[in-house]
């Protein structure tokens, strides 16, 4: 019944335009009104126009609307969802893992909270490393700030891109050239990190489409 009456609206709106069309045309041949009186009718006319085609616009709208209905998928709470999974497992790399034990344990806990793709890209980042000290170090001390945005969510593919930055700081380094370096100092370093991801609400997957590693900066104490 829906699908019939956004057909007559659009019927309708594209009748009413050709209506303008022979009732301007039958005025200026006819002469029948006063030039003001033309120019009133014909405001008139396109006002009405505007008003079908912001019609069949929201009809427009409104299949999408209806289409995401049918799908059965609640938008906003899988987001939701989505979002907090993701704020921990991130909260976990950058804030809570500072050994070879923390290491191991974030190997089995990540994929659950962010998918096989963007763990496995973030322990890559994190794998712990010998310094120069020839300690094993990880590579994040703390998440200064983490951003979780959303793209446009596309009905089609039941998806919406999910941009991921974070601010983050080193663990601090000693940035001696040799041991009768004795004016240096500790040094602890800024950077950014930015993953965009695909997430498929229908499937509850997460895919990671690209890594962007930001400059880092070397901010002396």
């Amino acid at each position: 019944m829906k699908s019939k009456a956004s057909s007559l609206y659009v019927l309708v709106g594209a009748l009413f335009l050709t209506s303008i069309v022979s009732f301007a045309g039958y005025i200026m041949s006819s002469n029948r009104l006063n030039n003001a009186g033309f120019q009133r009718q014909i405001q008139s006319n396109y006002v009405q126009a505007d008003k079908y085609n912001r019609m069949a616009k929201n009809l427009s709208v409104q299949k999408i609307l209806d289409k995401i209905i049918d799908q059965n998928i609640n938008v906003q709470t899988n987001l939701n969802n989505a979002s907090n999974k993701i704020h921990e497992g991130i909260d976990i790399v950058y804030n809570k893992t500072k050994n070879e034990k923390d290491y191991q344990k974030l190997q089995s806990e990540l994929p659950k909270l962010v998918g096989n793709e963007l763990a496995s890209k973030l322990l890559e980042l994190d794998k712990p490393a010998l310094n120069q000290s020839g300690k094993s170090t990880v590579t994040y001390d703390k998440a200064d700030e983490i951003l979780i945005t959303f793209g446009r969510y596309d009905y089609k593919s039941t998806s919406v891109p999910i941009y991921i930055v974070v601010d983050y700081k080193s663990p601090m380094v000693n940035t001696a050239n040799s041991i009768w370096d004795k004016d240096s100092k500790p040094a602890q370093y800024s950077g950014q990190d930015l993953f965009i991801c695909s997430y498929d609400l229908a499937r509850h997957k997460l895919g990671l489409s690209q890594y962007i590693k930001g400059d880092e900066i070397n901010g002396q104490r």
